[in-house]
């Protein structure tokens, strides 16, 4: 579209007038913070720019910024196991809940690429102990339950515990933030999606409408939904 394009024309720009700045004085820690705020407004932490300037920032002033700065351009580079640890810095050195909340969100959402469920289900957990509310959190549960399901169980019917408590964590994600809604109805429609049929949890003698503890990571109770 226009606007996409001229968007991209923006950065283009800038690159041209950033770049030479940045190479005659990589340690201008004015320069460098200007490039690392408008790739991130103009959400193009996957520039090689962007990678450089934060990491030296973070050479000449470590900080919860120059931390987080890099995390973001690894994640996008699919530097995954790199990202994590910078955003596990970026929450130590953060003064701010809203800092910590903002890097657990993101190690969490690395580690889900990374398929370690019960690891963001961990870090969830970490923006909740800060901010019960948070709806953001509650998706991401939702999703290391969707995702890691089957990890848990022995059996066609028991297997299937992680979509029954996902479906209630997106509820919950829903609940308190409307502007979710159209986004956990289609985790919730995945899950239902993969319900086990009432003969597979018959065999196990496990009924529809039940309650049941799900065990090992997910350790939740849930109620037995079937199709």
């Amino acid at each position: 579209t226009r606007k996409e394009s001229s968007a991209a024309s923006d950065v283009y720009k800038r690159q041209e007038i950033y770049t030479p700045k940045f190479e005659s004085n990589p340690s201008d820690t004015v320069v460098l913070i200007q490039i690392i705020a408008f790739f991130e407004k103009s959400d193009c932490t996957d520039e090689e720019l962007f990678l450089k300037a934060s990491m030296s920032l973070d050479k000449v002033k470590p900080s919860a910024l120059s931390k987080f700065g890099i995390g973001r351009s690894l994640l996008k580079k699919e530097r995954y196991s790199e990202a994590i640890e910078y955003f596990k810095q970026s929450a130590e050195m953060s003064q701010t809940t809203a800092g910590k909340m903002n890097s657990y969100k993101y190690i969490a959402f690395t580690q889900l690429n990374l398929k370690q469920y019960a690891s963001a289900k961990s870090y969830a957990l970490k923006i909740l102990k800060l901010d019960p509310k948070n709806a953001e959190a509650y998706m991401i549960i939702g999703d290391a339950y969707l995702y890691g399901s089957k990890s848990v169980g022995d059996n066609a019917c028991n297997q299937s515990g992680g979509y029954w408590a996902a479906v209630a964590k997106y509820q919950k994600a829903k609940a308190l933030n409307s502007e979710l809604a159209t986004k956990a109805n289609k985790k919730i429609a995945s899950a239902k999606a993969q319900y086990p049929t009432k003969e597979d949890c018959f065999f196990y003698k496990i009924l529809d409408g039940q309650s049941y503890h799900v065990g090992g990571w997910i350790n939740e109770d849930v109620t037995v939904h079937t199709k």
